[in-house]
């Protein structure tokens, strides 16, 4: 989504967010909310839900899956989050309801969270309710957030719009010239390789 993001953010942020569930789209749309009156913070919420639940499920149902091996994986980059899943392998299913609730505004990667749900036992059904508050929760939050900022939240995604699409294309090439370098200098090592044998 990150080539659309100048494009949309500025002119369709609830497409964006509904597409994305960024958090500077919701914070936009939410901005929008406060100057186009046609535009309510309830819209911009449940806009946000798709986009910010799309692969929930999955990391639930990978937790079911392999359990342990999965969660463990999710959590080696932190200590957070090592905390986390021992934790959640202590307590259950118990411990997994209320972590799935506050997942967004927990300090660890919210992919754990689910994955540790689904390896604690918790259901379907109340996996996928909690999951549609917390993810309410937090878009509300950001929405308000971007309501108050108003005025000065939309001049902000105007400049964003503007500067964005030079700014990803430069990044863009950031990242991609190590692999070149590195592909150009593997081209070369096997040229001379392939003349000195020839040269034999």
């Amino acid at each position: 989504m990150i080539p659309f993001t100048p494009a949309l953010i500025a002119t369709r942020p609830v497409l964006l967010e509904l597409l994305s569930g960024s958090t500077s789209s919701i914070v936009v749309a939410g901005a929008f909310s406060d100057i186009e009156s046609k535009l309510q913070l309830t819209v911009v919420v449940a806009a946000a839900l798709p986009g910010l639940m799309k692969f929930d499920l999955l990391f639930w149902w990978a937790g079911v899956l392999w359990g342990h091996r999965i969660v463990q994986m999710l959590a080696q980059r932190s200590k957070h989050a090592a905390a986390f899943a021992g934790q959640a392998e202590r307590r259950g299913s118990r411990f997994a309801g209320p972590a799935v609730l506050l997942s967004a505004f927990l300090p660890v990667p919210s992919p754990l969270v689910y994955a540790a749900a689904g390896w604690a036992g918790l259901r379907l059904i109340p996996f996928i309710i909690l999951d549609v508050i917390g993810s309410a929760a937090w878009a509300a939050s950001l929405a308000v957030l971007g309501y108050l900022l108003g005025t000065r939240g939309v001049a902000a995604a105007n400049l964003v719009s503007h500067y964005a699409l030079a700014t990803i294309a430069g990044l863009i090439l950031i990242a991609l010239a190590p692999h070149a370098r590195h592909a150009l200098h593997a081209r070369r090592t096997s040229s001379a390789r392939s003349r000195a044998a020839r040269q034999r």
